[in-house]
């Protein structure tokens, strides 16, 4: 056994004081540092110091044969070398702030003060130049307590609350009724608050609705209004962009504009019902929309003026127009003796009115098909379609037919006209009844 190991130290350290100009034996270097190895016995016994600076301070290290003082003074290179090694050397002051910096770690549930350090340097990156850390906090919170003080609202109440709103301001019936069509679809699919839904679940709910363009637009914008309507009422940030709004607006393919010809109208006003005959004529001579139509009382034509009333609780665009009765319009619906009620009794949407006139085509189309005949199309709206077609074609004037058909002269152009002869035309309003 050797001295304790206190006395090798003093031994050593004495040693090495008397000793400055003997050569180390072999010193073991890194690149950046290097440990001197001196051939140092003591009391008798064999033993190799091994001198190096940590933390500021020269220091020594032991070991009783060369080849182990080499090994230490690799081991000691490679600790320094990778910081395990390097001896902080605090002062007074500096250790409160560290105990206190710890301290302030733990209350904020954190285990070590470099997860505090490494939390700050990567949010402190995040930042714009010249922001701080706490500045980006306050405004972070200012922000958290507008939303905690939003009133919650659930997505099917919100619909509730917007149709009865809608109709409490007197909007008209097909507005009231295109907003229950598709928000309420979107209500049944979100069961949450309105808060709480994205602009990527709103993509993909459109997504699995699989609808063409157009119509995807369309329930884009009743969703915007869902969510703007929500805004106002405080169940979302004010002045903030909604949800909403950051949905895309879809690209949809133009559709072929469809329209029936002369000789295919004859024909539809032939095996068109008695009942139907006023409604079908003024769709096809006026170009009033099918659910206007289903709304229109006899009370709203006048024959003696020459026009029928189309008022703003019955047009889609909630605005009065009046829509001029041609003369072979008036030829159809004079020979309707009984003009009481509605013009189209039976029927509340133009779904049921559309099949009630497609059952006519179909049975006639059955027969024309065995008899060798021609068959009459179906074209999806295309009454009002043919309408704008042959009417412009006869006034040339886009602006005029747009008024008589409540839209646009943009959405003329886009949706309903088809490119026809002026000939063509006024064979269209020359279908008149068989006793004309």
């Amino acid at each position: 056994m050797g001295p304790p190991p206190s006395c090798n130290v003093v031994a050593i350290a004495f040693l090495m004081k008397n000793n400055t100009n003997k050569a180390p034996v072999h010193v073991e270097r890194s690149r950046d540092m290097a440990v001197n190895i001196y051939h140092a016995p003591s009391r008798g016994y064999e033993s190799y110091a091994m001198t190096y600076y940590s933390g500021g301070k020269r220091r020594v290290s032991r070991a009783r044969s060369l080849e182990a003082a080499k090994t230490k003074a690799k081991s000691i290179i490679q600790q320094i070398s990778s910081g395990a090694g390097r001896i902080a050397i605090l002062n007074p002051i500096q250790v409160v702030d560290y105990l206190e910096a710890t301290k302030t770690v733990r209350t904020l549930g954190l285990a070590r003060l470099v997860d505090m350090t490494e939390d700050y340097a990567a949010a402190r990156s995040l930042l714009p130049s010249g922001t701080t850390l706490r500045a980006a906090a306050a405004e972070y919170r200012k922000a958290h307590d507008r939303k905690a003080k939003l009133a919650s609202v659930t997505v099917s109440d919100l619909v509730a609350k917007l149709v009865a709103a809608k109709e409490a301001e007197r909007l008209s019936w097909r507005y009231c009724e295109d907003v229950k069509m598709r928000l309420k679809p979107f209500a049944q699919a979100f069961k949450c608050q309105i808060g709480s839904v994205t602009a990527a679940e709103i993509i993909e709910w459109l997504d699995r609705t699989k609808v063409a363009g157009r119509t995807r637009n369309n329930y884009r914008k009743m969703i915007i209004t869902l969510f703007r309507y929500a805004r106002t009422m405080g169940h979302l940030p004010r002045n903030e962009v909604t949800e909403a709004e950051l949905v895309p607006v879809a690209k949809p393919k133009p559709a072929p504009i469809g329209i029936y010809t002369p000789d295919e109208l004859e024909l539809i006003m032939r095996v068109t019902p008695d009942r139907l005959r006023p409604s079908v004529a003024i769709a096809a001579f006026a170009g009033i929309r099918s659910h206007e139509i289903l709304r229109l009382d006899w009370q709203d034509v006048n024959l003696e003026q020459g026009h029928i009333v189309v008022s703003a609780s019955k047009a889609k665009t909630a605005s009065r127009r009046l829509v001029p009765i041609v003369p072979t319009l008036r030829a159809w619906l004079e020979r309707h003796t009984e003009r009481k009620g509605l013009i189209a009794p039976g029927f509340s949407q133009p779904q049921s009115w559309n099949r009630s006139v497609g059952y006519g085509i179909e049975r006639y189309n059955k027969a024309a098909k065995e008899a060798g005949r021609v068959v009459i199309p179906r074209v999806h709206n295309g009454l009002r379609h043919s309408f704008a077609s042959y009417r412009l074609a006869i006034l040339r004037n886009a602006a005029e037919v747009s008024l008589e058909m409540g839209n646009s002269p943009q959405k003329l152009f886009a949706n309903y006209r088809e490119l026809v002869t002026e000939s063509d035309a006024k064979r269209w309003f020359s279908v008149l009844p068989e006793d004309k």
